[in-house]
């Protein structure tokens, strides 16, 4: 077995700016302020840029941590306990070890959430597409894997954009042919040998009567950790953009005409496997049909993708009226409430009006609306993620922005609505164990 490598950044300092922006708060420093300390006070700069890092920073150095945690056991922060997966961490360009900010939390959140011995299944969602669903799907998954958990990605939108994003794929014998879906074996239609997996979540939803339904499902989940460096596991349960896989879907009512009750189907596939993990992400489709039913009656957790216009507000009420008309299944088969997390606005800009009172009338639509269908309270996430370029070009390293660069400064965003998600989950287990 090869020695796990650890992921690479590079710390690099923010300008003099950012640093008088940040920490002067309402009454930002003047950059010359900042300046002054570089060339005359140096050990107030270095105090004034750990404090920076600390807040908006998603790594600092060994010496830096050590600083700001006087009470944690510095011998621990080796490249030995890393690379044994031992402990969170990168490394800097010139082979300097640097840890997550907030790798306290992190491991506390591990030891707790593994005590309850309780997988959470966690939905990101919205019937309106172009709203950072996928995007957040990967981000929280590999941000969860790097922390130390065991993720299961299941790609249950049938455009298949998580699934592509690693690039696994399904390749067909004929892709310029008709499509003929009175075939039943797959490997008429696709080139088993050059695909990365031979099954779909659509098919094995169609399999799901299947004597190896087990077999088949454990077999078809591709491990990433060969193209992810992080310290848990991260698996896919993949799906196929291809017509035939779509029109599939569609006729998998006809298909499952023996089976109960149809909207239980994905819960029971993830059931198999539910076991072997911390957290199942499903990244779900802009709908609002049979897929949403499947995914709320499979679902512990929502959260609810969004962005900054007035069509995320108008659309809110649409999303969870289909969820609330499901909530009696659920609590008949689950033997609890849906619980709703929050709503992530992404695609931010605090610097434009319009993005701050669209914020504003969203988290109120938001509260609201589920206040009055009966689902609990929920509100956004404190969090927001903001509108960079460096979200599209992560794209091009599997649309994580954690692993195309580790330390850029969105990373701390994304661990603050991850920490923020941990924490909201462990309430409601503490809640629900009482």
């Amino acid at each position: 077995m090869n020695k796990f490598e650890p992921l690479v950044g590079k710390l690099v300092k923010p300008t003099n700016q950012k640093i008088g922006k940040i920490l002067g708060g309402k009454s930002p420093l003047h950059e010359s302020t900042v300046r002054n300390w570089k060339k005359n006070k140096l050990d107030v700069y270095e105090e004034k840029l750990l404090e920076y890092r600390l807040m908006k920073a998603p790594f600092i150095t060994k010496d830096d941590f050590i600083k700001s945690n006087s009470g944690y056991d510095s011998e621990l922060l080796t490249i030995k306990n890393i690379e044994n997966k031992m402990l969170s961490g990168i490394k800097d360009k010139n082979g300097e070890l640097l840890f997550p900010t907030n790798l306290l939390d992190i491991m506390k959140y591990i030891e707790e959430i593994r005590n309850f011995k309780d997988p959470s299944v966690i939905s990101i969602a919205n019937f309106k597409g172009g709203v950072g669903k996928t995007t957040t799907t990967i981000n929280l998954a590999t941000i969860l894997s790097f922390y130390g958990f065991n993720v299961l990605l299941v790609d249950f939108d049938i455009q298949g954009n998580t699934t592509a994003m690693f690039d696994i794929y399904r390749y067909k014998k004929n892709p310029n042919k008709k499509p003929n879906l009175s075939l039943v074996d797959l490997e008429q239609i696709y080139d088993i040998k050059k695909s990365d997996f031979v099954y779909s979540i659509v098919d094995l939803l169609c399999e799901i009567e299947n004597d190896i339904i087990e077999d088949l499902i454990k077999n078809n989940i591709v491990n990433l950790n060969d193209r992810v460096k992080t310290k848990g596991k991260l698996d896919i349960l993949p799906n196929d953009s291809s017509i035939e896989n779509a029109l599939k879907f569609e006729d998998i009512e006809t298909k499952l005409k023996t089976y109960g009750n149809i909207n239980q189907v994905l819960d029971e596939v993830l059931g198999f496997v539910k076991k072997d993990y911390d957290f199942i992400i499903i990244d779900t489709p802009p709908s609002i049909k049979l897929d949403l039913r499947m995914a709320v009656l499979a679902t512990d957790y929502f959260v609810v993708a969004l962005t900054p216009d007035k069509m995320a507000k108008d659309g809110i009420s649409s999303f969870i009226v289909p969820i609330e008309m499901n909530s009696k299944a659920y609590k008949k088969l689950k033997k609890k409430d849906i619980v709703i997390l929050g709503g992530i606005i992404n695609q931010y800009q605090s610097n434009i009006n319009i993005h701050k009172l669209n914020k504003e009338m969203i988290e109120d639509e938001l509260i609201n609306t589920v206040e009055n269908s009966d689902l609990g309270e929920t509100s956004l996430f404190e969090q927001f993620i903001k509108m960079d370029n460096i979200l599209k070009e992560a794209q091009t390293d599997m649309g994580s922005v954690l692993l195309y660069e580790p330390t850029h400064e969105l990373v701390r965003d994304y661990f603050n609505l991850v920490d923020e998600i941990l924490e909201k989950i462990l309430i409601d287990k503490y809640s629900k164990s009482e």
